[in-house]
């Protein structure tokens, strides 16, 4: 089953580089991955038309408030409407089997 990564509140165009999605609240999925992690993730639309794309980890500051979001690389300019969810596509949880628990990496 897909991982929710977040739903955008909030999104804007960085020409060249792709669109920066943002949440309305903190995305804790995001909060342990390193800054800049490469992510294959699924970008769900509210008229549930979806589409994969490469995202990276970045923090966004706006009025002294620091925010996880992702950059998502489109290959043609898009908008993301309020409501469109983006889906992790590769595994966040990997069973350690000398454990028998799964861990975050």
């Amino acid at each position: 089953m897909p991982d929710l990564l977040l739903t955008v509140a909030h999104s804007f165009r960085v020409p060249g580089l792709g669109v920066v999605a943002l949440p309305a609240e903190a995305a804790p999925r995001l909060l342990p991955l390193d800054l800049h992690t490469p992510l294959s993730v699924t970008v769900i639309f509210p008229d549930n038309h979806s589409e994969s794309v490469t995202a990276t980890v970045e923090e966004v500051e706006h009025e002294g408030t620091t925010q996880r979001g992702l950059l998502l690389e489109f290959t043609t300019p898009i908008s993301l409407p309020p409501g469109t969810r983006v889906v992790s596509t590769e595994a966040m949880l990997v069973s350690n089997n000398s454990m028998g628990k799964p861990y975050l990496f």
